[in-house]
Order: structure tokens, then C-alpha cells, then sequence
């Protein structure tokens, strides 16, 4: 089965979790609780899942191994293995979680130059 990195914004952690039937994408839409999910790649292998609704209450992430990107939502941080198949994250939790900032929904409505 396998394991995976969930991102949870709205509670600011970041947690192993188990990935389920890897042939499927239905648990990554059950974990991340939404239908609409991109795919980022991070380098090294890993992949991450991200969902595309915003959470009741905001939160949001920027990931420094993807900088231009503010995502809403939770996420999947996943392996990817040579052949494409997925695999258990290539990068150890602690580092993953050095890469990750949790910002409130504020920071994604202000618009360049905003004094909030």
C-alpha cells in the first residue's frame, strides 16, 4: 500500500499517512476530500497532489521545491520510481516539512502592493 505525506493547511501539519491502492486516484481524492486535484512535480522523484478547493476556514502553503506557487487546499506528497509507477516519498519527513509554509487565506487575497 505505501505511505504519503498529507498537508493540511487548515491545521498547519503535516503528517504520514497511508496511501492506499496506488493504481487509483480515488484515495488521493479521498484523503485530500475533494474531486479537483492537480499533480506538481517536486524533483527527485517526488510528486505532489494537490487539492483545488479552498477549505472552510482558508489556509494555504507555499512549498519551496515549487517557489511561484501559493496552493489552497490540502495535499499529497508522494514517490515517484524511474518507471512512473508511485512509490513511498523519496525525501525523509523532517526535510519535506523544512520546504513548507503554512500561510493564512489573507496572504492569497492581498494584491501586490497591499499593506495588509
Amino acid at each position: 500500500m505505501g505511505s504519503a505525506y498529507l498537508i493540511d493547511p487548515l491545521a498547519r501539519t503535516i503528517t504520514i499517512v497511508e496511501r492506499g491502492d496506488r493504481t487509483s486516484l480515488s484515495p488521493v481524492h479521498a484523503l485530500l476530500g475533494c474531486e479537483e486535484i492537480e499533480r506538481y512535480s517536486l524533483g527527485g522523484g517526488d510528486l505532489l497532489y494537490v487539492g483545488q478547493q479552498r477549505p472552510a476556514g482558508g489556509g494555504a502553503f507555499v512549498c519551496h521545491l515549487y517557489p511561484d506557487t501559493s496552493f489552497i487546499g490540502r495535499a499529497l506528497w508522494v514517490g515517484s520510481s524511474a518507471a512512473g509507477e508511485e512509490v513511498d516519498p523519496d525525501m525523509p519527513l523532517d526535510v519535506a516539512s523544512e520546504t513548507i509554509v503554512f500561510v493564512s487565506g489573507d496572504y492569497l487575497d492581498q494584491s501586490p502592493g497591499d499593506d495588509r
